[in-house]
């Protein structure tokens, strides 16, 4: 991916939409705020809440719907990016509007997967409509996720195309200069697997795209300290973003830094190592290990829909 961009794309242009990434966190329908605040509040209260909030949404269902979405898109052969895009539309939805129960919050979560794919990736959104009612227990149809995007571009007001930490994050790695590619290749590897556990972590979610990404590219970079590349790999992260103007917050993001390593444990690698890396890094709470989060699954995998369906038991509608 970042030889495709660094051979289509000009420094300079790479620059500038690293620059424009950066510069939408700043648009003001693109924030997302601490929502499930509003719901702990709301435990105590039970079946007498008169807020409309349902009691039960928590950090827990939310990444339980997020490891669902990438058991979808895995199975669909859908670049795991997509699930970024969607789980920042169900949180900005959220942020705005009360979610009255957790099949409501199902609906939000499969028309928002389903809309992030027919935008960003429309050559395969076909494949994934037919099936998502099924994958949801059939606690809703086809019409309804229709009618749920339909909510989702209006309470949206149509700005749906934000930038994404692993956007960000691959724009910046493609700027580096004196890094072999496959050092490089694993520094990225390491990127989207930190950038995904990120993704699927409310803590997070406040925390704008562009530190997230810094973080993990730079944790990632640690890595490259076997070849003596790791002061010239940050020193060059800093430059870069010095060079953009972008007057970031250093003290936040080595903030960040910490968490992502506390999530996924701090591994000191060799290039021959790496293919033990996914074992190291990936969540453990994930269903499927695959080598590179940014590619389709090349193995044939022969499961049917049962396997896809929202087990978590606080996603569970009865």
């Amino acid at each position: 991916m970042i030889t495709d961009i660094r051979t289509s794309i000009c420094e300079e242009t790479r620059c500038e939409a690293l620059r424009a990434m950066i510069a939408q966190e700043e648009v003001e329908s693109y924030r997302v705020c601490d929502y499930l605040k509003s719901y702990e509040k709301c435990e105590d209260k039970g079946n007498d809440r008169d807020d409309g909030r349902c009691p039960l949404l928590n950090s827990t269902s939310r990444m339980s719907i997020c490891e669902w979405m990438y058991r979808v898109v895995d199975y669909f052969g859908i670049d795991r990016e997509v699930v970024s895009i969607a789980i920042s539309y169900v949180d900005r939805v959220l942020s705005v509007r009360p979610c009255p129960d957790l099949r409501t919050f199902k609906l939000i979560s499969s028309a928002s997967l389903h809309l992030a794919t027919k935008i960003h990736f429309p050559w395969q959104w076909i494949k994934i409509y037919p099936l998502l009612p099924g994958f949801a227990r059939g606690d809703f149809r086809g019409h309804h996720i229709v009618a749920m995007e339909d909510e989702i571009t209006h309470c949206l007001k149509w700005y749906l195309n934000q930038s994404t930490p692993q956007s960000i994050g691959i724009y910046l790695l493609s700027l580096l200069k004196g890094v072999p590619d496959s050092v490089l290749q694993d520094a990225t590897h390491t990127f989207h697997l930190l950038i995904e556990e990120s993704v699927c972590n409310y803590e997070f979610v406040a925390v704008r795209n562009s530190v997230i990404a810094i973080a993990a590219v730079l944790n990632a970079g640690e890595n490259i300290v076997i070849v003596g590349l790791d002061s010239s790999f940050m020193y060059q992260i800093k430059t870069i973003i010095s060079s953009i103007g972008y007057n970031i917050n250093w003290e936040k993001v080595e903030s960040v830094r910490d968490r992502l390593w506390s999530l996924c444990p701090r591994r000191t690698v060799s290039s021959k190592q790496q293919n033990t890396l996914s074992t190291h890094l990936t969540p453990p709470k994930r269903s499927i290990t695959v080598s590179s989060p940014t590619s389709v699954i090349h193995a044939k995998r022969f499961r049917s829909q049962s396997d896809f369906v929202f087990r978590a038991a606080c996603c569970n509608v009865d």
